[in-house]
């Protein structure tokens, strides 16, 4: 018995709910089984696509956010940028940006399985994308983490 089942019955409380998965996997990758859904708690959402204006593209997106870091340029005006450039809210432009970066560190590990999914993550797939096309892109911009790529 478990410290949490202990406190139930110490305090009679009813056990918690069993979660019910609430999202789909993408299918495996070739040579690997299924995986079992997972649940997600109430309010969050594994959909991190963000809504661009017609004629403008993810492609664009992380052009910007790629150039800027390579430029220096601080995350909040990263921000400003994605905002004015692509009409984004503040938290859209903060979602770009940090996806935009998480698919360059996933292309850093050169693992083929963390490609994000082009349709729940397509920031991060695009960026992945650029990533692994151009390794030393990704040490240009997290040398501490991948050097000389």
């Amino acid at each position: 018995m478990g410290l949490g089942e202990w406190l139930q019955r110490l305090l009679g409380a009813p056990p918690p709910p069993v979660p019910q998965p609430t999202r789909t996997v993408p299918p495996p990758v070739s040579g690997q089984s299924a995986a079992t859904p997972t649940a997600l708690p109430e309010g969050w959402t594994d959909d991190m696509t963000v809504a661009l204006p017609p004629g403008r593209t993810v492609a664009e997106v992380v052009e910007v956010v790629i150039q800027a870091a390579l430029s220096g340029i601080g995350d909040a005006e990263t921000e400003r940028r994605l905002s004015a450039e692509f009409g984004l809210s503040a938290d859209d432009a903060a979602l770009a940006r940090d996806r935009a970066f998480g698919g360059l560190v996933r292309a850093g590990t050169r693992i083929p399985e963390n490609c994000p999914s082009p349709v729940k993550d397509p920031v991060a797939w695009e960026s992945f994308q650029r990533g692994t096309r151009d390794p030393a892109l990704v040490s240009r911009i997290y040398p501490q983490m991948f050097p000389g790529s």
